[in-house]
């Protein structure tokens, strides 16, 4: 576990207030070639192994409208937003107003 000292106190990351919020959407994916799906994003995969590591709070970033499970539906949608610079709008969540007190946030989009 990493510590560090912090006014002469052994401080570990297990005493810290960590939120890792990330962005992730299940479904088909390229990989290796050929579309797969997959139940678990690679986002999602790297923010529980960071939740691990350092105890942290997972917290998921969510659409509105849901990004379609299909991969072609999905990377056609993303080229749209891109050429309109438009975004998909997230859902409001009332754990952003706890977030103002915390002490550290990793954030994987």
């Amino acid at each position: 576990m990493v510590e560090e000292d912090w006014n002469d106190k052994k401080i570990t990351m297990a005493d810290k207030k960590i939120l890792i919020a990330y962005f992730s959407r299940k479904g088909e994916n390229y990989v290796g070639g050929s579309i797969v799906n997959l139940p678990v994003r690679n986002t999602e995969v790297i923010a529980r192994k960071i939740q691990a590591l350092t105890y942290g709070d997972l917290f998921h970033i969510e659409t509105i409208t849901p990004y379609h499970t299909d991969y072609t539906a999905t990377t056609n949608m993303a080229q749209r937003e891109l050429r309109t610079e438009l975004r998909q709008s997230l859902k409001p969540c009332e754990i952003f107003f706890p977030i103002m007190s915390l002490k550290s946030l990793i954030n994987l989009v």
